[in-house]
């Protein structure tokens, strides 16, 4: 396939000839089509341009470097005249030129985005290309039971495998009419339909990524990018049209699907993920739909699905399932868990079902005429070692690398959230309860397709989450893999799990087991808690050149990707300061040269090279650092998030007491109790950092309690006046309360239990003092404040 490449533009003259040439363009026709042909033209013009101007750059290389090494043999000899001076220039200039353009293509070739395009390190980006041509490569396929190493043989077997894998099922689906689905409101479904405008298309082209693999047209988001104001015109016609009329131009919607392999050395064609490299004008579209979508997709999704939807993190399901784990472990309660595994989630979406529940959930006839075309009118080529196959057509399925389809799917989703939802309601499923007084129920987690069914040990339970599971199968098409799919129980006899497992047809599990790619029910201050962590760490380096790569080269690779894998662990758990010292240790390495059998001498201490630049150093994280500030981000969203699932479950457990959740004590998870630490300023969380930075900014003082949040400077009143507090009537009051009553001289804000003393008046008139210049402001939100 075709792809544009960055170096074009270093080109002198590119700019101007695809201004003058797309100008000599006339297509005539409806927008869509004339936009695609006249991007197919601009590739053919490019193609014959790129001959021209670019192609053959290694051996034009090679032939000025023999023209520079005569020369400079002749100024050895004897001086050079004038016009061999220049001559030598010339060629010098020439020379850099072309090696800024090859090392240009090497780095958009290896995909190497972390590194800035220029860097010389041709042997690196080689060993790259190299590297990704070997694991891509399909050299032999098992098919029914036969191994297939030609490449017709093999070209034929993937189309065949994938045109079936896509093509729909002939059976009815019930219908999903008595499910209850969330609407939308007449507004927020007028929103996702009205007129299309230029700034919202320009600004999701700008979103895209410029250098991409592009789709069958070729045409990658840097091409329109550079050249908006040419092609503006064009891309707002085909938008305004599609609007209109709701069509799509044929080879618009058409597909590259790129197999990924799963495993080392891949053997069944199972073993790739189909990822779909879509048109650019499809993309824009798709884009402009999604970025709507996105703004009304948490008025129709349950708070148990945490993925793509505002406010909401993938961390949330993780907190609350390792929460209730543990609350299962120290209440001494029976406690169930079913991972559930969907085979081929996205590639199994029935479009008729997803279109019904768009219909149920009130979505505009005209929106949902849109998605049926975007959807349904799909085609697809497999590309087989850089080659497609013939195209054939798509009748399932969202595409892995559309847009639309991560929010699609989860309105796809949403059926199997109302079909538990209506197992609990009727008292068919029993959730797990956490608390005590109140007592919140968790029955499931989503996050898109990773699912996690939580409910107390019954049959009732297991007869239950089977029945929804395959009701949601025959409505959506999405099957699951009862055998991959796994049951785990906390103090639960193995012999009831065996028979559950059996009546389910899946395995079982223990504690800590994997959700969403970290440990459920495990203990963090172990070191082999850590231990995926470390490999992960040491598998990249291990497909890494690093000897290929120069020390700015290994710097850049150091802080933009190596100190980011362990993150995602990080936000969640504090680590030991063993693993903390242990992936240091591994980066120390990697940056002096060295690698896992030897060690190069290290010429600058650690400590110095993650100083600021400012004071010396390159910038590098500190881990122990990070870490901390990262778990901090918990302590904030408990200021400003108190709504969302996993928050009422913390203070379903704790108990919230003058705003704050409780810190729980013995009782408390070790997360909680590592949290609850950054938050009250222990010295073994780095101190008091976090509530130093703090502040309450009162706007109404509606939504602010007056004694114990820090409204008024950087201390809160209970600790400034801690006797006044003791001897308060009301210790939850808000600010707003205690304003409205007067809080003066003669005011009746005071409200003591018994009457104050004299040194304890003279509190409260230093306490007045204080509030006398307070003026709050109607109807402005309280907020806080870093």
């Amino acid at each position: 396939p075709s792809r544009m490449l960055k170096c074009w533009k270093d080109v002198p003259g590119y700019n101007l000839f695809v201004r003058e040439k797309w100008n000599t363009f006339q297509v005539e026709d409806w927008g869509g089509y004339v936009l695609k042909e006249k991007l197919k033209m601009m590739n053919a013009a490019l193609k014959d341009w790129h001959k021209m101007h670019v192609q053959n750059v290694p051996s034009r290389i090679e032939t000025l470097k023999d023209q520079l090494s005569l020369l400079d043999q002749r100024g050895e000899e004897v001086d050079l005249s004038g016009e061999e001076l220049a001559e030598l220039h010339g060629v010098t200039a020439d020379l850099h030129s072309l090696s800024h353009l090859q090392a240009s293509i090497s780095w958009q070739q290896s995909r190497s985005l972390w590194l800035k395009e220029g860097d010389a390190n041709s042997k690196y980006f080689h060993s790259v290309l190299a590297s990704c041509s070997r694991r891509n490569a399909i050299s032999v396929i098992h098919v029914e039971g036969a191994s297939l190493e030609d490449v017709a043989p093999i070209r034929q077997a993937v189309f065949s495998h994938f045109a079936s894998h896509f093509k729909s099922s002939t059976e009815e689906r019930p219908r999903v009419d008595n499910l209850q689905f969330k609407r939308l409101t007449y507004v927020e479904g007028s929103s996702l339909t009205k007129p299309f405008t230029e700034t919202e298309v320009k600004s999701a082209v700008w979103d895209c990524d410029s250098y991409k693999s592009p789709g069958p047209d070729g045409i990658n988001f840097s091409f329109i990018k550079d050249f908006w104001a040419e092609l503006r015109g064009d891309v707002m016609c085909f938008i305004s049209d599609f609007h209109r009329n709701g069509k799509l131009a044929k080879g618009i919607n058409s597909t590259f699907i790129a197999l990924i392999p799963k495993i080392d050395s891949p053997q069944r064609l199972n073993d790739f993920r189909p990822i779909s490299l879509v048109g650019s004008l499809y993309k824009i579209l798709a884009k402009v739909l999604a970025n709507r979508l996105r703004f009304v997709i948490g008025s129709v999704i349950s708070e148990s699905q945490t993925a793509f939807v505002k406010n909401s993190q993938i961390l949330d399901g993780i907190l609350i399932a390792n929460e209730v784990v543990d609350e299962a472990r120290k209440s001494k309660k029976e406690l169930m868990l079913f991972k559930v595994d969907f085979e081929k989630a996205y590639d199994s979406v029935d479009w008729g079902y997803l279109d019904k529940v768009m219909e149920r959930m009130s979505f505009p006839t005209l929106w949902r005429k849109w998605i049926k075309e975007c959807v349904g009118t799909a085609t697809a080529s497999v590309l087989v070692n850089g080659s497609p196959t013939a195209e054939f057509p798509l009748e399932r399925g969202l595409r892995q690398g559309d847009p639309l389809s991560p929010i699609l799917f989860l309105l796809a989703a949403e059926g199997h959230n109302v079909l538990m939802e209506a197992m609990v309601r009727r008292n068919l499923f029993t959730g797990f309860r956490v608390g005590v007084s109140d007592s919140l129920s968790v029955s499931h987690l989503q996050f898109a397709d990773d699912t996690l069914l939580l409910g107390e040990k019954s049959w009732a339970n297991v007869r239950a989450l089977r029945a929804v599971l395959v009701l949601f199968e025959s409505l959506s098409g999405l099957k699951v893999n009862f055998h991959k799919s796994m049951l785990v129980g906390v103090n639960i006899r193995d012999s009831w799990l065996d028979e559950a497992s059996s009546a389910l047809c899946c395995r079982v599990g223990k504690t800590p087991f994997l959700y969403l790619g970290l440990p459920i029910g495990g203990d963090s201050r172990r070191l082999v808690f850590w231990e995926p962590v470390l490999a992960r760490l040491k598998n990249r380096l291990s497909g890494w050149k690093s000897r290929f790569l120069s020390f700015g080269g290994r710097l850049v690779l150091l802080k933009s990707v190596l100190t980011s894998l362990p993150v995602y662990a990080l936000s969640f758990f504090k680590a030991p300061s063993g693993i903390i010292s242990s992936i240091e240790s591994i980066l120390i390495k990697f940056f002096w040269g060295g690698c896992e059998d030897f060690r190069k001498i290290a010429w600058v201490n650690w400590k110095t090279i993650c100083l600021r630049k400012e004071y010396g150093g390159l910038g590098v994280r500190r881990l122990r650092e990070f870490n901390l500030a990262l778990l901090g981000k918990w302590c904030w969203r408990m200021l400003v998030d108190r709504e969302g699932m996993w928050f009422r479950v913390l203070a379903a457990r704790y108990g919230v007491e003058g705003g704050r959740l409780r810190v729980g004590g013995r009782h408390g998870s070790m997360w909680w109790r590592e949290i609850a630490s950054i938050r009250e300023g222990d010295e073994g969380s780095g101190g008091s950092w976090f509530g130093d930075h703090v502040v309450r900014r009162v706007g109404d003082g509606s939504d602010t309690l007056f004694w114990t949040d820090p409204w008024l400077g950087e201390t809160p009143f209970r600790e400034r006046f801690g006797r006044l507090f003791d001897l308060a009537e009301t210790k939850q009051c808000t600010v707003a309360e205690l304003s409205s009553l007067g809080w003066g001289i003669d005011g009746e804000a005071w409200v003591w239990r018994r009457p104050l003393r004299a040194w304890e008046e003279e509190l409260l008139r230093e306490c007045q003092i204080l509030l006398s210049n307070i003026s709050l402001q109607a109807q402005s939100p309280d907020r806080w404040q870093w």
